[in-house]
């Protein structure tokens, strides 16, 4: 059990750290989101908290969208048609024209979002998976929400707008147009130089405009991180039980010892007048119990191989299998074992030969 779960504890971890340093394709570095009101979400009313807010140098650019991109596992799917009679499904992310550019994400085909499509009846921009999928080109036409037929107008470069436990799936930024039919509630805000600084800003202007909601900011890659507090606190729980399992083992092991040196005694005081050294007599009771870790890991390994590739298969993106991490965790218990029998038969291997034939 102590071995199964170290090695459980240390693909946890491993995953973790996966994850949160896996490029995801969109520049979050010191970007800051923030969910407005319905009063303050209004296009009158975002177009002022932008300029109030770019009063600060310390703002750089603000973006906009229906819903936190990247810090889901599912999206709005939607199902239209195309020009020529098909019919496509696919993520749909509505944004303001500049999201792509805030959010550092680069065009591979076409053109990015204009500020003039807000004025025609809207635009797709689609990433290569859905391109590719349903073997589109920036010639086609789609069907918008007011069955006006839309352009699309730019490829985006795969990215993961979902969490990671899914692959890249087709989806696409959708541009309203003149014919929105609901608000843009999630501002994105991109900081250069002080981040707290500007953050200390956002909130300050946030509350001005709109004293009666609550201001609640965070920084992108505190939501990043939010999306696997499931996953961290699973490997917290792991990495405890490993612990006491560790320690009830050191309890068994210390027992098992302390029976064997007392069963042993004579044995021990003979070999010692036979002239055995101390540290063939710690040999002798090490040896034993490596075959039984030894053992133990052979019937442990497999099951934790097992447990851990049906873990890691619930996501897309995963850490390899690294056969080193159970070298470790054998390691660990034997070094421990080692420790501990050397530990508690010392005082057997250095006893005076004489008191094991002393008679009770």
């Amino acid at each position: 059990v102590s071995l199964g779960l170290i090695v459980a504890a240390m693909f946890m971890q491993l995953q973790n750290r996966y994850m949160r340093s896996l490029d995801t394709g969109m520049d979050h570095d010191q970007v800051v989101i923030v969910n407005l009101s319905r009063d303050l979400a209004k296009p009158e009313m975002k177009n002022t908290l932008v300029n109030r807010l770019k009063e600060d140098a310390s703002i750089e650019d603000v973006a906009f969208s229906g819903m936190r991109v990247g810090c889901s596992d599912t999206y709005m799917r939607w199902g239209r048609g195309l020009a020529d009679g098909r019919s496509i499904h696919f993520t749909c992310l509505p944004v303001s024209w500049n999201f792509c550019r805030v959010m550092g994400l680069p065009m591979v085909e076409g053109r990015d979002f204009e500020e003039e499509d807000d004025l025609r009846a809207g635009a797709f921009i689609f990433n290569q998976t859905a391109m590719s999928e349903f073997d589109m080109t920036l010639d086609n036409r789609v069907f918008g929400h007011q069955s006006d037929l839309v352009p699309i107008v730019g490829v985006v470069k795969d990215f993961n707008f979902a969490s990671l436990r899914n692959e890249i799936a087709p989806m696409c930024f959708y541009q309203f147009g003149k014919e929105a039919w609901y608000d843009l509630s999630v501002a994105y805000i991109k900081i250069k130089g002080d981040p707290f600084a500007g953050a200390a800003h956002i909130k300050r202007t946030v509350a001005e405009l709109d004293p009666l909601y609550p201001v609640d900011i965070e920084f992108y890659d505190t939501v990043f991180d939010a999306l696997y507090r499931k996953e961290l606190k699973v490997t917290t729980l792991i990495t405890v039980f490993s612990l006491l399992a560790v320690v009830l083992s050191l309890v068994g092991v210390f027992g098992l010892v302390v029976f064997e040196t007392q069963y042993r005694r004579k044995e021990i005081g003979v070999r010692k007048v036979m002239g055995a050294t101390v540290a063939e007599i710690l040999a002798m009771f090490n040896r034993s119990f490596v075959r039984l870790v030894l053992i133990c890991f052979v019937v442990a390994a497999p099951l934790a191989w097992y447990g851990v590739r049906e873990w890691l298969g619930t996501f897309a993106y995963r850490t390899p299998v690294y056969w080193w991490v159970f070298a470790v965790s054998l390691a660990i218990v034997l070094f421990i074992t080692l420790a501990t029998v050397t530990i508690q038969s010392w005082r057997a291997a250095t006893a005076n030969p004489v008191e094991a034939f002393k008679t009770e």
